[in-house]
């Protein structure tokens, strides 16, 4: 079953706002925030966040994620982490299919 982006994005905001201490009150942070340029993520921020993704979601971030323009708010990332899960689980299916072709005739 996949995740939704939507429930991506919730966990990227839970997770934001326990690290960088960030109160619900603060209006200004929101999906659409730009985290690096409103300073709710700093060098140190990005590299606890890379990990939490890569854990969590069980993806590895490229170089080109981390330089797409996306990967600046929470939907953007939630996005390129779906687009990731999507690959991974294309590839699963493809060895899968490797793996047992007489199966799925």
């Amino acid at each position: 079953m996949a995740i939704s982006r939507s429930s991506i994005a919730a966990k990227l905001e839970a997770f934001l706002r326990e690290t960088a201490q960030i109160p619900d009150e603060d209006s200004e942070f929101t999906r659409t925030a730009q985290l690096f340029d409103t300073g709710y993520v700093d060098s140190l921020g990005v590299v606890s966040l890379m990990e939490f993704i890569e854990t969590f979601f069980a993806i590895e971030l490229a170089e080109e994620d981390l330089f797409d323009e996306r990967f600046a708010t929470i939907e953007g990332m939630s996005e390129i982490i779906t687009d990731r899960l999507s690959r991974r689980n294309c590839v699963n299916v493809s060895r899968d299919w490797a793996a047992h072709p007489d199966q799925h005739v």
